[in-house]
């Protein structure tokens, strides 16, 4: 009786063994699968390039300040259409381009009708100030405002304040400086740090 019962036990031990290891037979899983049909897909199509110019179009913004302490502010931006910078990126199966176009910023200050200061706020600007650290100065350093500081009308002096924002394209920080006048037309150049986009 034994024996018959160790022989039906070793008999249906062998059948789950034996349907165990045929079912193992190297299969994938629905995942593995998914993933390979993916690859395959991504390897079959061409690669889509996708230019984008940043700004898209032309524009122009001219103001002309008058303040009370006998300045007059002029501030000319346009944007660039014949110079930008390209930073190029892949995402999935597409390869993107995007063109950063410059700005031309040129800044005219005047007191009592005297021209103190006229130029092109770029850069090589920037780059030019004495005391300034070159290092902060990349050549994809992007103008993008030019304000005056509402600390000028605050001051009871006659002196003019001025924010400069510039950025690089793809950073998350801008750069901001500050553009400090005197009565005579004398100027200092501070950076004032970085802030999130």
């Amino acid at each position: 009786m034994f024996k018959t019962l160790y022989s039906n036990t070793l008999f249906i031990f062998l059948i789950l063994t034996s349907i165990m290891l045929l079912n193992c037979d190297g299969r994938k899983t629905k995942q593995d699968a998914l993933k390979t049909s993916i690859i395959k897909f991504k390897d079959s199509i061409e690669t889509i390039e996708i230019i984008e110019y940043i700004p898209k179009k032309y524009s122009e913004i001219k103001t002309d300040t008058i303040l009370s302490n006998g300045f007059t502010v002029k501030v000319s931006s346009i944007t660039d259409m014949d110079n930008s910078i390209l930073k190029s990126f892949q995402k999935d199966s597409a390869s993107i381009k995007q063109y950063h176009r410059k700005r031309i910023v040129t800044l005219e200050i005047s007191l009592n009708g005297k021209l103190l200061f006229d130029k092109q706020i770029d850069t090589l600007f920037l780059k030019s100030y004495k005391g300034l650290a070159k290092s902060i100065i990349s050549k994809d350093l992007i103008i993008s405002d030019l304000r005056i500081d509402p600390k000028t009308s605050l001051s009871p002096k006659t002196e003019l304040y001025m924010f400069i924002t510039a950025y690089n394209p793809g950073d998350k920080f801008d750069k901001r400086f500050q553009l400090h006048f005197d009565k005579s037309g004398n100027y200092r150049l501070n950076t004032t740090g970085s802030y999130p986009i």
